[in-house]
């Protein structure tokens, strides 16, 4: 009778846990628009746009002109533009939520399999029911997860891929010729949208020939679903170079031997200074100091050599962006709880040290407060310009400072009309001297700096995105914030 009861509220707790879920992921996909990378933005969004005829080729990646680029993505997001036609001509905003969608929807199922993957991994109920309900409400997980990404779709496809391996491992069942066929697809479409997953899935492959028990016909079913994967993406990437290639290698050449080129590198240890400087506090350090002891505690488990492997990697082969570490971003956290369930069984008593009772309650006010920001306000500050600029059809932007356009001083057409013209660096004497003659004159401009402030006051000029942004203008809280945020607004002056 206890089991039975205990079994119901498992699966009621489980079914919450889906509920909240869908709610956060599809939230920030959204909500939080824009890209955290300009990588995202130009291997993705741009190299779509140039198929689609809408972009110049000088705002193709670095990547592309190095053939070192998979297609794949850029060919999700050209067909999605396609068939969506977001009411006839390609509405960019209405392509890149439906890309996030599709980026939430797939991080949703691979966030289920991992829940399937708790219940053998925990015997401790608190911390499973832990795993069920952070993986929707750990700050970051939403945020990473609604991206259409390389990082972000390749860790969904290599967690969708290993998944049911690690299961059958943990069950002592051997893996059937369809999953294991589709294992090897979703393995060569998740290599094919970030290369740099090689080194997930090598240490993942690894461990299952270690410790799964399969027959040979498993691991052939397995490498026949990845080369199948390989020729379609092959094909693919024929449509986007327009030759066959195989950029994967010239990848790794680029990579490995004469550093990462697409892209500023930074010191080795620039990932653990980015963790505790754009982290709310103590998430950093935690995840440094947690991750480390958990290899440490559990060396023979799935999570530990796959995330081990990882990081190792990208410290020996310089650091670009915090970003990087995006395929961690739900592995880490588990594999931290698994080390404090195994130091739980020494020690009964750990949850009531006081220090543990303090950092926990530190991280959960910290959270609430990230996951509000990160889940419900733009992942880019220009977006909303963009979309304002598009909404009135405007034809003349005038920027009281740099073109909002240059994303890491390249410019971005995804979001931008064909006939869009935008003349940067304009002083307030021109705003003035236009709105004299009688022009409707289009003004953007930071909310919160010199040029915002002038728009702001000016009685001739009046907001065209009046959102949150607007509405503290002037309060205390603009001083608060002013410094972290930087909201662009968009001004229609006239005489």
């Amino acid at each position: 009778m206890v089991t039975k009861i205990t079994a119901s509220r498992s699966r009621q707790q489980l079914a919450y846990a889906v509920v909240l879920l869908l709610f956060t992921y599809l939230s920030a996909a959204f909500f939080s628009q824009g890209f955290l990378d300009g990588a995202e933005h130009f291997t993705v969004l741009e190299a779509a746009n140039y198929k689609l005829g809408l972009s110049p080729k000088e705002a193709l990646p670095d990547s592309v002109a190095l053939k070192s680029q998979s297609w794949l993505l850029p060919a999700v997001a050209f067909a999605v533009a396609k068939v969506t036609g977001c009411s006839g001509d390609i509405d960019p905003f209405c392509v890149a939520t439906t890309l996030r969608i599709l980026a939430a929807l797939l991080a949703v199922f691979a966030a289920l399999g991992l829940m399937r993957a708790a219940e053998g991994w925990f015997d401790n109920a608190g911390l499973r029911k832990g795993v069920f309900f952070g993986l929707s409400l750990v700050w970051f997980l939403p945020l990473v997860s609604a991206r259409f990404s390389a990082e972000g779709i390749s860790r969904s496809l290599f967690l969708l891929a290993y998944l049911p391996l690690i299961i059958s491992v943990q069950q002592g069942q051997c893996v059937s010729r369809c999953t294991a066929f589709v294992s090897g697809l979703l393995i060569a479409f998740a290599f094919e949208a970030n290369y740099w997953s090689f080194f997930l899935i090598f240490p993942a492959s690894v461990w299952f020939l270690c410790f799964g028990r399969n027959r040979v016909a498993t691991h052939a079913w397995i490498k026949l679903g990845g080369a199948v994967g390989l020729l379609l993406v092959a094909g693919i990437n024929y449509w986007g170079y327009g030759h066959w290639t195989f950029p994967a290698a010239p990848y790794f050449y680029q990579h490995l031997f004469l550093g990462r080129v697409a892209g500023e590198t930074a010191p080795w240890w620039s990932y653990f200074s980015w963790l505790i400087t754009d982290s709310p506090p103590v998430w950093g350090l935690t995840l440094i100091l947690g991750s480390f002891w958990a290899w440490t505690q559990k060396p023979k488990l799935s999570l530990t050599w796959i995330s081990a492997f990882y990081f190792f990697s990208l410290l020996l082969y310089s650091p670009r962006a915090l970003i990087d570490l995006t395929p961690l971003a739900a592995i880490a956290p588990i594999a931290i709880l698994l080390a404090v369930q195994k130091l739980l069984e020494a020690r009964p008593t750990l949850f009531q040290v006081q220090a543990l009772r303090f950092l926990w309650t530190v991280l959960l006010i910290t959270n609430i407060m990230a996951m509000a920001y990160a889940t419900f306000t733009p992942a880019r500050e220009e977006i909303p310009l963009y979309r304002s600029v598009w909404k009135n059809s405007v034809n003349t932007l005038h920027s009281l400072e740099t073109d909002p356009y240059l994303v890491h001083g390249k410019p971005a057409h995804f979001y931008r009309r064909t006939d869009l013209s935008v003349v940067p660096g304009v002083s307030q004497f021109d705003i003035d001297k236009k709105i004299q003659t009688g022009e409707d004159v289009y003004v953007a401009a930071h909310l919160f700096e010199e040029g915002g402030i002038f728009l702001r006051t000016n009685p001739s000029c009046k907001p065209l995105n009046a959102r949150f942004s607007h509405w503290i203008v002037g309060s205390e809280f603009e001083r608060l914030v002013r410094r972290h945020w930087r909201p662009w607004g968009l001004f229609l002056c006239r005489k």
